[in-house]
This record gives C-alpha cells, structure tokens and sequence, in this order.
C-alpha cells in the first residue's frame, strides 16, 4: 500500500516546484563593487529606470555587464515600471509553461 504526498503522481507530470523562474523587479543598480567576503554590492541606482532579475536565469545580481547575453536582454533597463512588469510576467509564463496550461485542454498556450 503506497501512502503519503507521492502516493500517485501521473508520468509525464513535472514537478512544479522544480526550476520555476520567478522574476522580480527593483529599480536599475549602478556603481556595483567586491566587498570583502567578494559578494556583489550596489552604492546607487537609477529610479526613472527598472530592470527585472531571475536567478534562475543564472543572473548573479552583479552588473549587467557580467551577466550573460539572455540575463542581460531579460534585465532590461525599462523605461517604466508597467513595461518592467509586462517583460516579467512574459518571461514567467513562457519558462513555466504548466503555470499557464489547464489540464484536458487540447494545447498548451503560453
């Protein structure tokens, strides 16, 4: 007899809690430096401007300099924080597709 949360799980089914993107947003950081333990810190940042972050991603949360091109094309910086968000929510269902699919549906739209 099989017992417990994983008493039936369908095959096929991925785990939803299993490498979601869940991007964020914070106004652009400038001015970033080392501190002594060598973990990325920020001195100012820009509050006409907003850039979205998904660790995830493997954004490292030190400059957009340092990041890879997709990290980089994702951070943005955006004019607005609307724009910011819609870039954030787009990049949230198209990485978590089963966060948008509803089961028996006959496709998957992210």
């Amino acid at each position: 007899m099989v017992s417990g949360l994983h008493a039936f799980q369908p095959a096929g089914v991925l785990d939803a809690q299993d490498h979601q993107h869940h991007p964020y947003l914070r106004h652009v950081r400038r001015s970033w430096r080392h501190d002594e333990r060598a973990q990325w810190v920020w001195e100012s940042r820009e509050d006409a401007q907003w850039e979205v972050v998904c660790t995830e991603c493997g954004d490292t949360e030190g400059p957009v300099s340092k990041q890879s091109v997709d990290v980089r094309r994702l951070r943005g910086p955006y004019p607005s924080r609307h724009k910011a968000l819609r870039a954030a929510h787009r990049h949230e269902r198209r990485e978590n597709p089963l966060l948008t699919w509803t089961p028996g549906s006959t496709s998957r739209i992210p």
